[in-house]
């Protein structure tokens, strides 16, 4: 399960909006925030794709690790 806080943090301090976030996945802009409460689950294959976005690793964002450096 991804751990929407991480990405909302990582997004903030990078200068990036969640809406370029959503508009790179293909999605509706609330999309991030339905998955924070759980109307929404996020596949692996967008996990991916948000690590990729914001230079930090799926595992980060899973909360497998703390370590956010790729």
């Amino acid at each position: 399960m991804v751990n929407i806080d991480k990405i909302k943090t990582l997004a903030k301090s990078k200068g990036i909006k969640l809406g370029f976030i959503c508009k790179a996945l293909g999605v509706n802009h609330t999309y991030l925030s339905n998955v924070a409460s759980g109307k929404n689950s996020m596949s692996d294959d967008r996990i991916f794709k948000v690590a990729r976005l914001l230079d930090t690793t799926y595992d980060y964002l899973t909360d497998l690790t703390d370590d956010p450096d790729p």
